[in-house]
């Protein structure tokens, strides 16, 4: 009885033992906490200002010089020599390309929760974009009987000194992160100046200094061009208001004023420009 008495406390003994040692194993109950808020998305919308920097490639002026008509046409009295050594007619053209520098001012507006960004942005560029095309002649000829010749140089060039657009745009935007296009009115500064230097006696001479003189000759016109300007770029904003862009525009250009000399007129109706730019713009 005895034996059966202790054997049963020690069962009892033992089993309470085992459920307390089995609670102390029991993983701790889990602690939930609430996930941090996303990130609000970048919102594009408010004014801006900044500059920018670039290249510009394009095609202007064109025009055929005469050498033969440029001499009778500047010295009346000249007489070209048949077959003598007299350079044909041939053509010039010049277009304007170089770096620039400049300034942008503009404003975004983008809905809440909507991926478009729509803006219109003003923008002024200045550098010296040139373009030149030189190429030497022969003329023979005679004046008063007396037979003679010359060499020079024949010259067509354009210069844009300044140039700028007022564009509207629409963009897609994925945070910070926006593609556009763009498109709008365009303005440029042009210079055309069109003439003949370096004007040399040749191997057989005969003109004097006056007819030299006279025959270094030329004409030039400034004007304000007014055209169209269409694009595509990307903007990244990489801080709250600090953004990097990349863009190509193109400028289109028609009218503008004639130029001529004897001999020699340029077609400066049509200007053509390609610019690629980068810029940073600071967010109000």
């Amino acid at each position: 009885m005895k034996f059966v008495s202790r054997t049963a406390f020690a069962f009892v003994a033992l089993t309470m033992a085992s459920s307390a040692y089995a609670a102390d194993l029991a993983p701790a109950p889990r602690l939930y906490t609430k996930a941090p808020p996303p990130s609000p998305m970048f919102n594009w919308t408010g004014f801006y200002v900044g500059a920018h920097g670039g290249y510009g490639d394009g095609s202007g002026s064109s025009g055929m010089f005469d050498p033969a008509a440029y001499s009778t046409g500047i010295i009346p009295s000249m007489a070209i020599v048949p077959g003598g050594g007299t350079t044909a007619p041939f053509d010039l053209s010049a277009g304007p390309r170089g770096g620039f520098g400049g300034v942008q001012i503009g404003y975004n507006w983008q809905g809440a929760g909507s991926p478009w960004v729509f803006g219109v942005e003003a923008d002024a560029s200045f550098g010296r974009l040139r373009g030149e095309d030189a190429k030497p002649f022969a003329v023979d000829a005679t004046v008063g009987g007396d037979i003679g010749d010359y060499t020079g140089v024949a010259r067509l060039r354009q210069t844009i000194d300044a140039f700028g657009t007022v564009r509207g745009r629409i963009g897609y935007s994925a945070d910070r992160f926006m593609l556009y296009a763009t498109g709008g009115l365009a303005w440029a500064s042009v210079e055309t100046k069109l003439g003949v230097d370096n004007v040399k006696p040749g191997v057989v001479g005969n003109f004097s200094d006056a007819q030299l003189a006279a025959l270094s000759n030329g004409a030039s016109s400034t004007d304000a061009r007014f055209g169209y300007a269409v694009g595509a770029g990307g903007e990244w904003a990489f801080d709250r208001n600090w953004s990097v862009k990349a863009e190509y525009v193109y400028l289109g250009f028609d009218g503008g004023n004639s130029v001529a000399i004897p001999g020699l007129s340029a077609d400066a109706s049509k200007l053509h420009l390609h610019t690629v730019k980068g810029g940073i713009n600071y967010h109000f």
